[in-house]
């Protein structure tokens, strides 16, 4: 019985019969889609949302100079509040690891440095406007 419903499908499948409701000769009709915008006529206030929060991906990535360098950039061009991001506390920051006994060994040197920056970044930006 399993080798019979096999067998239909093959059939079906190499003779090009409709199966399942599509069809298999039919046209794909592509057609231009034009979308107009008036400038002039606006619904409202501009929604600043984007200059509470940015997302700026991996905590380790903020102690790369060319990273630092594009998000004062941001900051100059788009201003903003806060910064999130991912992996604070996590293996590349190097903030846990444990001794020769096992015993924990915390570091925060490198969540230093990036606080550090953020913050700089942000008073050097206030006062130079």
């Amino acid at each position: 019985m399993k080798r019979f419903f096999l067998l239909l499908l093959l059939v079906l499948t190499l003779t090009n019969v409709e199966l399942f409701g599509q069809n298999t000769n039919a046209e794909i009709i592509v057609s231009d889609r034009i979308i107009k915008v008036d400038y002039n006529n606006t619904d409202g206030d501009l929604n600043t949302m984007f200059k509470e929060c940015i997302g700026a991906g991996r905590a380790n990535e903020g102690l790369r100079a060319d990273w630092q360098q594009q998000l004062a950039l941001v900051k100059e061009e788009c201003d903003f509040k806060y910064i999130r991001m991912h992996g604070l506390l996590s293996d590349d920051m190097g903030v846990y690891s444990e001794d020769e006994n096992g015993n924990p060994k915390y570091n925060y040197q490198y969540i230093d440095v990036l606080y550090d920056w953020k913050l700089l970044l942000i008073i050097c930006y206030h006062h130079s406007v």
